[in-house]
């Protein structure tokens, strides 16, 4: 067999295996969550008292594709109240919350939707460290042992959806809701894989 012709058949191996190679990339899934939480604008609540309020989650693969997504409300039990501005900043309205189970009860959830998976991607540091409020305060193990923050891999201190516009990700739902901010961020991620950046959870 000449040269050519092993370069030849190389060739078209790979474009012959190559339906395969982008199954496999495509089936690197990622947990990305976002978070929602009590707030204030006037200092009436100290931020180690916050309290989640909504959870949204995604497994998506590395194209971005959802595959799986949660969505949650909670009730908050140290500041059952919701001030005026986290209502307007969300959307989220007290009898939302009154109506929800408390975060013991949604954290057992939660934990059966995640399944086996240990690391999940935030857009930021609150999310994790809003999850390390909640589980002390309620003395739950925080159960999960890795984490990426996309914000820094990013390498620009925005918001996901400014950062979503030089990615050229068209974001949509509602602005501080968990589960559309969760898509959109999955979203912004996918785009950062794209273009090379690192997304790998660091231990905790």
């Amino acid at each position: 067999m000449q040269g050519r012709d092993v370069v030849h058949s190389v060739y078209f191996a790979s474009r012959r295996f190559r339906p395969c190679l982008l199954r496999i990339i495509a089936s690197v899934e990622y947990l990305v969550i976002d978070l929602e939480g009590t707030c204030c604008d006037d200092g009436s609540l100290p931020p180690p008292e916050r309290e989640t309020i909504e959870i949204g989650a995604v497994v998506a693969d590395q194209s971005g594709d959802v595959l799986r997504e949660y969505g949650v409300l909670v009730r908050p039990v140290r500041h059952p109240i919701l001030t005026k501005f986290c209502t307007e900043l969300t959307g989220i309205t007290q009898a939302d919350v009154d109506g929800a189970r408390t975060f013991p009860e949604v954290w057992t959830s939660l934990l059966q939707w995640v399944g086996d998976r240990r690391s999940f991607c935030s857009w930021g540091d609150y999310d994790l460290d809003q999850f390390r409020r909640d589980c002390s305060f309620h003395g739950l193990p925080l159960w999960f042992s890795g984490h990426c923050n996309l914000a820094k891999a990013f390498g620009k201190r925005v918001g996901n959806r400014k950062a979503a516009r030089p990615l050229g990700v068209e974001t949509k739902g509602t602005r501080h809701r968990g589960l559309d901010d969760a898509k959109n961020i999955s979203a912004v991620m996918a785009a950062m894989i794209r273009i090379g950046r690192k997304v790998e959870p660091l231990p905790l």
